[in-house]
């Protein structure tokens, strides 16, 4: 949680909010792409009523009885393309994460 907006080492500016759709959105992910499965660790914030106020909107994102829905009408559509994004920028030095292609490449 070090990119929260009152941790004092970021400059990120997140809100706990921003935290919690960031869960709902992995929520709604991971139940489309590998079968609800989602693994979180608890790492930084070094402002302490920052860390429990972010991690208490992130319990709740996770606890929701309803996954919610992505923030763009087209979650599936933004999640692909979010998901390319990420494997373009981590590709040269993460094998397993390489753009994927098409059957005519």
């Amino acid at each position: 949680f070090d990119a929260h907006d009152r941790d004092p080492l970021s400059s990120m500016r997140l809100s706990s909010a921003a935290f919690a759709r960031f869960t709902a959105q992995l929520r709604a992910l991971a139940a489309e792409i590998c079968g609800g499965r989602l693994v979180l660790a608890l790492e930084g914030g070094y402002d302490l009523e920052a860390l429990a106020e972010t991690t208490t909107a992130v319990i709740h994102a996770l606890a929701a009885p309803e996954i919610p829905s992505c923030i763009h009408p087209s979650g599936t559509e933004v999640s692909n393309q979010i998901l390319e994004t990420h494997r373009e920028a981590h590709a040269e030095r993460w094998r397993s994460v390489r753009p994927r292609r098409s059957i005519a490449d």
